[in-house]
């Protein structure tokens, strides 16, 4: 990503921000300035993610199969 990119100062939801790719878009878009929430199924991941990713992330912990938990993280990211 390059600063033509545009992310500074935006806000992202990343669905499985925890570990693998989602983390790893997390961090490039906190790096470049961007605010992010993420979500998990792992406590234990979600944790070491936010601790990572530092004060422009805020997470929760959320199995993205079981019916409305997108939903409902939606409307905890907005909230953030």
């Amino acid at each position: 990503m390059n600063e033509q990119a545009g992310v500074s100062g935006k806000a992202y939801v990343i669905v499985g921000g925890s570990s693998g790719l989602g983390l790893s878009a997390a961090r490039a878009l906190v790096n470049h300035g961007a605010r992010v929430a993420v979500c998990g199924r792992s406590e234990e991941r979600l944790t070491e993610a936010l601790e990572m990713l530092g004060e422009n992330a805020v997470g929760k912990k959320v199995d993205a199969a079981a019916a409305g938990a997108v939903d409902e993280f939606l409307e905890f990211a907005c909230g953030e």
